[in-house]
Formats: C-alpha cells, sequence, structure tokens
C-alpha cells in the first residue's frame, strides 16, 4: 500500500572495533583516492593509457568503463567479502540474539554501501579530471 510508514530500524550500538574499522576504511578509501585522481599527471597518464588501448572514442569509453568502474567494483567487493566471512559465517547458525544480528546486517550495509559510493567518486573524480585535460 502507497503511503504506509514501516517502523523505525531499532537503534544497535557499534563496538569500538567496528569503529576503529570503518574509520580504516576511511582513511584507505580517502588516501587512495587523493593518490589516484588528486595530481593532475595520473589523469593524464591514465588517459594516455586508455588512448593507447583504444580504437577510437567509443571503445575508449568502453575501456574507460572497465578500468575506472568494474575492476574498482571487482576489487571492493571482493575485499568487502572477505572482511565480512565471518559475519556471514555467524549469521547463518542462527543462535545469535537479536540486537546481535542487528548490528552484524546493519555493518554488512555499511561496508557494501561504502563500496558503492568509493566506486562512485572513483568515477566522479576521473570524469571531472578527464573533463579538465580535454576542456581547460
Amino acid at each position: 500500500m502507497i503511503g504506509v510508514a514501516s517502523p523505525a530500524v531499532p537503534r544497535a550500538g557499534t563496538t569500538g572495533r567496528q569503529r576503529a574499522g570503518y574509520v580504516a576504511l576511511y582513511a584507505v578509501g580517502i588516501a587512495s583516492l587523493l593518490a589516484a585522481y588528486a595530481p593532475l599527471g595520473h589523469h593524464e597518464v591514465l588517459n594516455t593509457f586508455l588512448a593507447r588501448f583504444s580504437a577510437g572514442r567509443s571503445s575508449f569509453s568502453s575501456l574507460a568503463t572497465l578500468v575506472v568502474v568494474y575492476v574498482p567494483m571487482t576489487i571492493s567487493l571482493v575485499l568487502a567479502m572477505l572482511l565480512l566471512r565471518g559475519d556471514r559465517k555467524r549469521l547463518e547458525a542462527g543462535t545469535l540474539p537479536p540486537e546481535e544480528t542487528l548490528r552484524l546486517q546493519l555493518r554488512q550495509d555499511w561496508v557494501f554501501s561504502f563500496m558503492a559510493a568509493y566506486v562512485l567518486i572513483g568515477f566522479l573524480a576521473f570524469l571531472a579530471g578527464h573533463m579538465i585535460l580535454a576542456f581547460l
């Protein structure tokens, strides 16, 4: 039915180790994006690589999508699966209290959302750098 509100998700606290993991993921993500896309020279190298191995404009776009979106997405998903492997096993066992189950599910949601945002920001940084090189 349209317009029927669903109940709010109950609050589930995070542990100190979980917060430290989030901080570490943020630090690594920010540092890697800055290292990859902040220097304009890195954009020039990436664009030269893409132009060298593409056969034209549409091939350039396809290769750029592969290199800038699909490769980081695949690496991120593999890392997320490795990070959350223990959580998945604990959830599948079904012996956890409801609050712990909710906390682990929310952690999984956070990690996958972070990875999706990381890939999207990398794509937007590439796009901005490509526009700067092409038009400025």
